[in-house]
């Protein structure tokens, strides 16, 4: 049986650094709760790991219709939120929790070297340097403002 393509994108240097430091915190989470929670993905969790992924491969993943060709990629629509019926979406998300599964630690690795560790909020940067807080906490109030930053793509 043939391997699934990879759904991960390889140029993680090329995703702006919000969307990337979203979607590795996005990843932390699931990765940290996966076996406490039932296989469901709140919709936000997969706006947040959008970035993350090749989007020939999600496409691939999508139904295909009569007028639906490659070329009808549309970068402001979410392939998470077609018009899809609950059976697509439900064949959708289980596709996304098989390629969780199968997430290599080398990716998490090469995300984590292309997203860094300092801050991206020149403001939460300032209070941790001010505080002395440590690294937990600089992730804690630097996802936050990541997360309050990015609303308006959160829709």
């Amino acid at each position: 049986m043939p391997r699934p393509p990879n759904p991960w994108r390889r140029d993680l240097e090329r995703i702006p650094p919000q969307p990337r430091r979203l979607a590795r915190y996005a990843l932390q989470l699931e990765r940290a709760l996966r076996g406490r929670r039932g296989r469901t993905f709140n919709r936000a969790l997969v706006a947040l790991l959008l970035p993350l992924l090749d989007e020939q491969v999600v496409a691939g993943w999508l139904p295909r219709t009569d007028a639906q060709d490659d070329d009808d990629w549309d970068d402001s629509s979410s392939p998470f939120e077609p018009d899809l019926e609950e059976d697509d979406t439900r064949a959708l998300h289980k596709r996304l929790a098989s390629a969780l599964e199968r997430l290599p630690a080398r990716f998490m690795a090469r995300l984590a070297a292309a997203d860094g560790d300092a801050a991206l909020n020149p403001s939460v940067a300032l209070l941790c340097d001010s505080l002395h807080l440590g690294p937990v906490e600089q992730a804690v109030l630097d996802s936050l403002a990541c997360y309050v930053d990015a609303e308006p793509r959160r829709r």
